[in-house]
C-alpha cells in the first residue's frame, strides 16, 4: 500500500466528502478494481513481448501463482466482516491495492518510472440526484451525519485500519468522524510504507510515527473512531 510520509499526513483535506450507502460503495471499489485489472493485463502483455520462450514460461507461472495469492488474500480480507455488507468492499479494495502493486512491479521490469506511467482512470461514483428544494419559512440547519461504526472496538479498528490503507476515505467515514478524517491525508500518490501495522485496536505504526485512535461509541452504541493523534518516534 501506498502511506503518505508524516508531514503529507497533517495535511487537511479541504474537498467535502459526498455520504454514499454502503452498496454504492461496493460497486465503486469492484469498478476500480476492475480498472486496475485491465491497466495489469496491459502492461503484463507488454512484459511477455520482450521475453524469450523461457521467460515467458516463468513469467505466466509468476502470474498464476500471483493471481491464487490476491484472491486469497481478499478473501481473508473481507473475512473481516464476514456476512456484513462492507465485505464485497473489503474484497474489491485488496483486489484493487494487490494489482496496482502488481502492475507497478512489472512496470518497473519495462524500466518504466511510476510517476510517468499512464494510469488507468478512476471511475467517477454516480451523482445522486439533486432534490427539489421545499419551501418553508425557517430553514433548519442539516443534521450531521453520524458514522455508523462497528460492533466492536477491533472490528472499527481493523476496518478503518483497512479503509486507510485502501485510500478509501468513503470507506472509512462509515467508521470514524470528519473531525478524524480531516487530519489525514488519503490521496493514492502518497509515499509506500511495508512496516505499517495496526496495534492494540488503538494505534497504526508505521517506521518513523503512528497514528492514535481514540475510539468511542455512536448514538446507536456502535464503536466509531471519534479522534486521532498524529506523532513521530
Amino acid at each position: 500500500m501506498k502511506l503518505l510520509p508524516l508531514l503529507s499526513l497533517l495535511t487537511v483535506l479541504a474537498q467535502p466528502v459526498r455520504a454514499q450507502s454502503q452498496s454504492e460503495m461496493n460497486a465503486q471499489a469492484a469498478r476500480d478494481a476492475a480498472l486496475a485489472d485491465r491497466e495489469l493485463n496491459r502492461v503484463y502483455k507488454q512484459v511477455l513481448d520482450t521475453l524469450d520462450d523461457e521467460g515467458a514460461k516463468l513469467l505466466k507461472a509468476s502470474q498464476r501463482a500471483w493471481i491464487a495469492f490476491r484472491d486469497a488474500e481478499a478473501a481473508f480480507a473481507a473475512d473481516e466482516a464476514r456476512g456484513g455488507s462492507m465485505a464485497p468492499l473489503l474484497f474489491s479494495g485488496t483486489v484493487g491495492r494487490l494489482t496496482e502493486q502488481r502492475t507497478q512491479m512489472l512496470r518497473e521490469r519495462l524500466g518504466i518510472d511510476d510517476t510517468s506511467a499512464p494510469q488507468p482512470p478512476r471511475a467517477e461514483p454516480i451523482p445522486e440526484p439533486r432534490p427539489m428544494p421545499k419551501p418553508t419559512p425557517r430553514p433548519e440547519p442539516a443534521p450531521t451525519t453520524e458514522p455508523t461504526g462497528a460492533k466492536s472496538q477491533a472490528l472499527a479498528a481493523q476496518q478503518f485500519f483497512d479503509a486507510y490503507k485502501a485510500h478509501n476515505r468513503k470507506a472509512a467515514a462509515m467508521l470514524a468522524t470528519e473531525t478524524a478524517l480531516k487530519k489525514l491525508v488519503w490521496k493514492t500518490s502518497a509515499g509506500d510504507n511495508p512496516t505499517l501495522k495496526l496495534m492494540d485496536n488503538t494505534h497504526i505504526y508505521y517506521e518513523g510515527g503512528g497514528i492514535e485512535l481514540e475510539l468511542a461509541r455512536n448514538s446507536a452504541g456502535r464503536w466509531i473512531i471519534a479522534d486521532v493523534t498524529l506523532f513521530a518516534d
